[in-house]
């Protein structure tokens, strides 16, 4: 009489510690399997529920970083990118678009930085100066010339005999 209590309770012992096993699972978001995450649509990756284990996880145009998916990078340098763009936190865009994108000695030039001196036309250039072999260049002849050095030319007819 005594060993039927005891076999019962070992039995429902054995039914309860199973039932535990089985039925328990971590709490969201730490997880065992994949089966764990389903019903947010996740997987489990290092035991804990995440959007994606890779880039086959994610949409089109998309990328697995750090278990979330984020879109793909447009470029990683300049020559990804088309025509006078350039590459810039992973997205093609002009270089600038007004001389506060360039730094100190340069200027927004056909949307690219420039030296200051450099132009394309006279309107590139500051008051009193012209756009010469597409460099800026003061207007003032005697100073253009200034620059030069010519050598004295002699003629015969010149010379006293």
């Amino acid at each position: 009489m005594h060993a039927r209590p005891v076999r019962f309770f070992l039995a429902g012992a054995a039914v309860l510690a199973l039932s535990a096993a089985m039925g328990c699972t971590p709490k969201y978001p730490k997880c065992d399997k994949d089966s764990h995450c389903e019903a947010k649509g996740e997987v489990c990756v290092d035991g804990t529920c995440q959007q994606c284990r890779d880039d086959s996880g994610c949409a089109a145009g998309q990328m697995c970083k750090g278990g979330r998916c984020e879109a793909k990078p447009e470029c990683a340098s300049n020559s990804d990118c088309a025509g006078d763009k350039i590459c810039r936190s992973g997205k093609c865009q002009l270089e600038c678009t007004g001389n506060s994108d360039c730094g100190a000695g340069l200027k927004c030039l056909s949307s690219r930085c420039v030296d200051e001196s450099m132009c394309n036309v006279t309107q590139d250039c500051g008051a009193g100066m012209a756009c010469v072999n597409g460099r800026c260049a003061t207007t003032n002849a005697n100073a253009m010339m200034s620059h030069c050095d010519y050598p004295t030319v002699r003629f015969p007819f010149n010379e006293a005999t």
